[in-house]
């Protein structure tokens, strides 16, 4: 039960540059949209999609109409392939007990197997993890844990990693020994799955964002807040003997962190601010920009490879990802051709010469979708592919945009 692609060894190739940043104009070409969301059963869809070995694309919507749930429960989605085609499909309607509001991405397993989370709902109201399987033509879920027992973790947010032996992790907003949440692992052992708290947060932080491995065995994410400026940290989790693991703060944030970070192969790590930089868009907080945390003998660097600035997106809540040249992508919330407050967009990040250079490769015009969430990965045919959170005929699309 290993997953395919582990974030861990994702590395892309990459190279170190500078800061400097110029923009180019927006374009709307080689954009799709795939689905659209028409509020029944599923609306808004918040979490980033995940392919299959076959191209098929799965993911979930927060909320659903009509399952018990006061704005619904949320839905586990399949967007299958048939030839040029796609085809739409729910495969899990969530009702309240087996988890609600689904607001983390999907991973899948070589089986074909989707493990994910729900931020509410469970046995105690406080969230699950659970598997959605294929079962002949249908799917079956099952709830792995429920969130919320006597000094348990509360309210997973974030999406799951899995490790080569098909253990899982991931990150809860509070509870704890502390109260702050944690970090947690899910074992199977025994026909059962066995959760073990790994690290309970110190601070009001609560992580965000999937977990990821370096080649060494260690995790590395972020959280939104605390930290020496209350604005979140990404941190390093090390394993020891005895199961324990040891927390290092890599860098505390000046300004509010985005939704996790990747890396490339020569280990750097890349992120997102949601505030900071310019602020020609959200005064006084700024309209955020694209990080790169480089390790060295001393400690951790970060550099600052692109500052928003509103035309060119605002908002890159959810990071970015990198291809094989080590070029950066990611979707903003907000900004783009349409004004700073507005629908958002998809951006490139490329470096030549020491200087990386920003492209839009999308700007939403609320037709075709507005308010990108969830983030982007690379689909069939080297798409890109993503999902809004509003937009097109109702309650967001899924699209597809070539790089």
């Amino acid at each position: 039960m290993k997953l395919k692609s582990l974030q861990s060894f994702n590395y892309a190739l990459a190279v170190f540059a500078a800061t400097l940043v110029f923009v180019s104009g927006a374009s709307a070409s080689n954009f799709e949209v795939l689905h659209e969301f028409l509020d029944r059963p599923g609306m808004d869809p918040s979490a980033a999609l995940v392919a299959d070995s076959a191209g098929n694309l799965y993911g979930t919507t927060r909320y659903s109409v009509g399952q018990g749930c006061v704005e619904g429960c949320g839905v586990v989605f399949e967007l299958a392939r048939f030839g040029g085609h796609w085809t739409y499909n729910i495969i899990h309607r969530f009702s309240g007990p087996d988890g609600a509001e689904p607001f983390a991405p999907l991973i899948v397993d070589s089986a074909g197997n989707l493990y994910g989370t729900t931020e509410t709902g469970g046995a105690n109201g406080m969230g699950t993890v659970y598997e959605v399987s294929p079962s002949g033509t249908k799917w079956k879920e099952r709830v792995l844990r429920s969130f919320g027992s006597s000094d348990d973790l509360s309210y997973p947010n974030s999406g799951l990693t899995m490790d080569a032996s098909g253990n899982l992790y991931g990150c809860a907003l509070f509870g704890g020994t502390l109260g702050h949440g944690g970090v947690f692992e899910l074992k199977l052992s025994g026909g059962r799955w066995q959760e073990t708290i790994i690290y309970d947060f110190s601070r009001d932080a609560g992580g965000s964002g999937a977990l990821v491995w370096d080649s060494a065995g260690n995790l590395y994410g972020t959280t939104n807040s605390g930290g020496t400026h209350k604005q979140g940290v990404v941190f390093k989790l090390t394993p020891s003997s005895g199961g324990n693991w040891t927390e290092a703060v890599l860098y505390n944030f000046l300004n509010r962190s985005g939704n996790g970070v990747t890396f490339d192969s020569a280990g750097n790590l890349y992120g997102t601010t949601v505030d900071g930089g310019l602020t020609s868009c959200n005064p006084p907080y700024g309209c955020g920009g694209v990080f790169e945390l480089s390790p060295s003998g001393s400690g951790w660097t970060f550099h600052m490879l692109h500052r928003f600035n509103g035309s060119d997106g605002w908002f890159a809540y959810y990071g970015v990802n990198l291809d094989s040249a080590g070029n950066l992508y990611g979707a903003t919330y907000y900004g783009g051709a349409y004004g700073d407050e507005t629908y958002g967009l998809v951006f490139k990040l490329s470096q030549s010469g020491g200087i990386w250079k920003e492209t839009v490769l999308h700007s939403f015009d609320n037709s075709d979708g507005a308010n990108p969430s969830g983030g982007l990965i690379f689909g069939p045919e080297g798409a890109l592919y993503g999902v809004t959170a509003r937009g097109g005929t109702n309650d967001g699309v899924i699209f597809s945009v070539m790089p």
